[in-house]
This record gives structure tokens, C-alpha cells and sequence, in this order.
């Protein structure tokens, strides 16, 4: 008899830490949840305001290396492809600002 109690006693208590971790991960997984959403809806922002003085819109789903988008200028729309393993970050920035208008 004192064998089965204190195995029920031992289980009982394998069952309370069991809780115990699961409501931790569950919490871990809600604090994970709203830190992503405010990660998205500050990128979203970025990408935005981003837009809004590039006027520059970026393809997300391009090949590692790429850079693809379309600048829409007053009177025409270009696209823009960029392979950034053949040229310097600095030649890139150079490209990309040569469309930004600098008339206010």
C-alpha cells in the first residue's frame, strides 16, 4: 500500500512540473506571438515610408542575391534587377539613389 502511494505521490508530482513547464511554454509562445506582431507592423511601417521617399516597390520572393523591384517615377515605372554578388554594396546604393528624385 505505501508503495502504490508513494508512486501515486511520485506521479503526482512528475504531472504538477509537467503543468508547470507547459504553462511556462505557453506563455513563452504568447510573449513570442505579440513580439512578432510588433515586429511585423514595425516593418510594414519601414516598408512604407520606405516606399513613400524611394518610391521604389521591392519583390520579397527573389532568388538569394537579387534584388528585384519596380521604381515608379512621375511618368514611367522601371524595373530595377540587381545582382548583388557582382557588384560592391556601395555601387548598389549608388544605383538605387540615382532614382530617388532629389526635388522637393
Amino acid at each position: 500500500m505505501r508503495a502504490c502511494g508513494a508512486e501515486a505521490a511520485g506521479l503526482q508530482g512528475e504531472k504538477s512540473d509537467a503543468a508547470r513547464g507547459l504553462e511556462a511554454l505557453e506563455q513563452d509562445l504568447q510573449r513570442s506571438v505579440a513580439k512578432n506582431q510588433t515586429m511585423e507592423a514595425e516593418l510594414q511601417y519601414l516598408a512604407q515610408l520606405y516606399y513613400k521617399v524611394t518610391k521604389i516597390k521591392w519583390e520579397m520572393d527573389t532568388e538569394p542575391g537579387t534584388l528585384k523591384g519596380v521604381h515608379y517615377g512621375e511618368d514611367l515605372a522601371s524595373p530595377i534587377t540587381v545582382d548583388t554578388t557582382s557588384q560592391s554594396k556601395c555601387a548598389i546604393s549608388d544605383y538605387l539613389w540615382s532614382f530617388v528624385s532629389t526635388e522637393w
